[in-house]
């Protein structure tokens, strides 16, 4: 069972809203199994500047995965043809700025994704390699490629891993740098 026809994917806003959505919060094995409480969308989402120079800009994702309070991922999506590895690299910054609200080795957010509605990505925030690439087809939950993907980055894996990272901080203000004004658990937010 697939969520849409491919057909059906004409723009980003498709891309987003009858992919990638219900992809994120459907239940396993249909999807990763996130609440919508726990899938952030842009309008909540904080701006950052990312890149340097004279390509410096400010970007917010399309979607933040939220786990006890953590952001553990980001992903963009895009209309179809257009560049993921571009659309990677963007989520990737905004993932290098936000664990950078954090102290120093502690990086909550531990994944990108991206898509174009034909193909998904997804990498470590801190890799260009990709660990999974499904294409349109393959996101079905017979599927081995994507039945690997729900383990690696589902709600379940991502769930043990926040509260893994929760488990080493020794209290809750040391989670974020010293210099940071605040110190609420989903900042970027």
């Amino acid at each position: 069972m697939q969520f849409c026809e491919i057909d059906d994917l004409a723009n980003e806003s498709d891309v987003e809203q009858k992919l990638l959505w219900p992809l994120l919060t459907s239940e396993r094995p249909l999807g990763l199994g996130f609440s919508a409480a726990e899938v952030q969308t842009k309008p909540n989402l904080r701006d950052l500047a990312i890149d340097k120079g004279t390509s410096k800009k400010i970007y917010r994702p399309d979607f933040a995965i939220i786990q006890s309070g953590l952001p553990m991922a980001v992903g963009e999506a895009k209309k179809p043809g257009e560049s993921l590895i571009e659309a990677k690299r963007e989520a990737r910054l905004y993932a290098a700025e936000v664990n950078a609200l954090y102290k120093t080795e502690f990086n909550p957010c531990r994944y990108v994704f991206a898509c174009d509605g034909r193909h998904l990505i997804f990498s470590k925030w801190d890799s260009t390699i990709p660990f999974a690439e499904l294409k349109f087809d393959d996101i079905i939950p017979t599927n081995p490629k994507f039945a690997d993907l729900v383990a690696i980055i589902g709600k379940t894996a991502l769930t043990n891993e926040a509260d893994a990272l929760l488990r080493s901080l020794t209290n809750d203000a040391d989670m974020f740098r010293r210099e940071h004004p605040c110190f609420r658990l989903v900042q970027f937010l």
